[in-house]
């Protein structure tokens, strides 16, 4: 084999594995964002996305973990981002994909924010936070501070009716205390 050929042959070895590192550069490329569809979702804060031509591993999403912690979960069937700043989808990250034709956007006020979980809502304004819910349950010692008003046809404590129908026995005229309440 002749000088030339053996340089013409080198020159071919350089320009394959020149383009085999384009072929991994652009596939590492256009796998940096890539917008995706949660397939499954897991207890350990990971789910599976599935990318059109990629389905991931289990991968986390992305959520507050420090001194301020949140539990956020994504939902199968909700669009995502998955982000790979390697390009390599092993080591990808879940971000919220925004709204769709199936998960519309529960608000549309602008100023304001809204959390809702199935039938729940919780809104917020400058002036209030508005919960709608078919049960609240706040657990601990409460401290009210300003005036209260409650708005419904039943008010009880530990089990006692102290709404404004609740009638009391052993009243008698005049200075006399009454029993409890009934």
């Amino acid at each position: 084999m002749s000088e030339l050929d053996l340089a013409v042959s080198k020159l071919i070895r350089r320009i394959e594995a020149i383009e085999e590192r384009q072929v991994e550069t652009e596939r590492q490329t256009n796998n940096i964002v890539r917008e995706a569809v949660v397939t499954e979702v897991f207890e350990d804060g990971t789910a599976i996305v599935d990318a059109a031509d990629l389905k991931t591993k289990r991968i986390p999403w992305l959520t507050l973990a420090g001194a301020v912690n949140d539990w956020n979960p994504p939902t199968v069937g909700e669009r995502v981002v998955l982000l790979s700043p390697s390009g390599d989808p092993a080591k990808a990250m879940i971000l919220p994909g925004g709204y769709t034709h199936d998960n519309p956007q529960p608000h549309s006020a602008l100023g304001e924010s809204m959390r809702k979980v199935g039938e729940t809502t919780i809104k917020t304004t400058g002036e209030a936070h508005e919960v709608i819910a078919g049960k609240i349950i706040l657990k601990g010692a409460i401290t009210i501070e300003g005036p209260v008003e409650i708005v419904g046809d039943k008010v009880t404590h530990n089990g006692t009716n102290i709404s404004d129908d609740h009638v009391h026995g052993g009243v008698m005229r005049g200075s006399s205390d009454t029993d409890g309440p009934h």
